[in-house]
């Protein structure tokens, strides 16, 4: 039984931002499972539902994770493999039950389109006291250390519900299966790797690091890092400090690195990087090192002060960042989430002026710096006033 068997009001495709997804062919282990569990008609039989819709490439994934190494692309292998792996789990061999659990994890009883969802908090699910979580476009799960699912074709009319099509399949519990989170590279572009309108997620982070070439060093697996994460909207809010009047994160992000370029023109790059490795710490430390400490080193060659929660920078006067989210697992280190973005200069007032050196004439600065030869000896305040001149 296929998909559009189940909801003939689906289309024969559905668009994804990276192509579409057929209707028939790309649900056939979602299928199968259902009828395996005994819902197909019960869930075919629903009214004002939600349905979160693995693709077969996301039941693929859970396979590889539960040990699968055969062919992905065989639904048969597939879900074979599931099987056999919640029958290990189980306690009398019979995967059904595990099976029909996952299942019903997959379904609210309540029809809500993605926009909905993210208003709502959390999602009641058909499951007992099991919810799902919807953050922008990534739905969080049960299981703390497997990929949280993104929905990739949003608000699929099916009739008498709403379908969610997702990238991975939905786990109601820490599973014991051992799983490999990924790297701390894998863990942001959960984020979806380019900008858009949900700031709680790190795409101007990993933008960031790309551009520098530092997400290399991310993506080591041999790596033991502490990463301090500003998500988007600290980002947002770094920019806005340096002028920037909007709010969307593309606009932000050039923003930022026009700024460097304005402080550091030979090398704009280099001082986002400064930046960023200011926020890396040698070493993995979990919430309890890290709140315990007084003190943490940084790649830069500087130290972070800790008070509480908030994260002491080189600068007086901006507000401290705040660790808002702990213990973000990686293979190669840990994450914690910073609703600021860490300065290491003082970065002074906008409304400080430069004292004028008497023995620099304005005709000399003319002639050796085209009017901006002081911006560099003013740090960080030579960004403030040359944006004003530039804008």
């Amino acid at each position: 039984m296929s998909l559009q068997a189940l909801f003939p009001a689906v289309g024969s495709s559905l668009p994804t931002s990276s192509g579409t997804l057929s209707a028939v062919a790309d649900f056939e282990i979602l299928a199968r499972a259902l009828d395996a569990a005994g819902l197909s008609a019960t869930v075919g039989g629903l009214s004002d539902f939600t349905l979160f819709a693995p693709t077969d490439a996301a039941f693929a994934d859970l396979a590889v994770t539960l040990g699968f190494s055969g062919d992905t692309d065989d639904p048969d292998a597939v879900f074979g493999a599931i099987a056999g792996a919640l029958s290990g789990l189980s306690s009398d061999g019979d995967p059904i039950p595990l099976l029909t659990d996952i299942l019903l994890y997959h379904v609210s009883g309540a029809e809500s389109d993605a926009a909905g969802l993210n208003a709502d908090g959390p999602v009641a699910t058909l499951l007992t006291d099991a919810s799902v979580e919807v953050t922008g476009n990534t739905v969080v799960d049960g299981d703390p250390n497997f990929q949280n699912a993104d929905i990739i074709s949003p608000d699929v009319d099916a009739g008498m519900g709403t379908i969610q099509v997702i990238d991975q399949v939905l786990l109601p519990l820490d599973t014991p299966a051992e799983s490999d989170p990924g790297t701390l590279l894998d863990v942001l572009k959960e984020s979806g790797g380019s900008f858009d309108d949900d700031n709680t997620d790190f795409d101007m982070l990993l933008a960031a690091l790309q551009a520098t070439g530092l997400d290399a060093a991310a993506d080591d697996p041999d790596a033991d890092l502490t990463v301090f994460a500003p998500n988007d909207a600290a980002f947002v809010s770094l920019a806005q400090s340096l002028g920037y009047e909007g709010e969307d994160e593309e606009g932000a992000f050039q923003a930022i690195v026009d700024a460097a370029g304005v402080l550091r023109p030979e090398d704009p790059l280099s001082f986002v990087s400064d930046v960023l490795t200011y926020h890396i710490s040698p070493g993995e430390q979990d919430s309890t090192a890290v709140l315990g400490a007084d003190s943490i080193d940084t790649l830069l060659g500087s130290e972070l002060g800790v008070d509480g929660a908030s994260l002491v920078d080189a600068d007086p006067d901006a507000a401290d960042a705040e660790i808002i989210a702990t213990d973000i697992a990686a293979s190669n280190g840990v994450a914690h989430v910073i609703d600021e973005v860490l300065r290491p200069l003082d970065l002074p007032m906008l409304e400080e002026e430069p004292e004028e050196d008497p023995e620099v004439t304005s005709e000399e600065t003319s002639e050796d710096d085209d009017g901006f030869g002081w911006v560099e000896g003013l740090g960080f305040a030579g960004i403030f006033l040359a944006l004003i001149f530039l804008v």
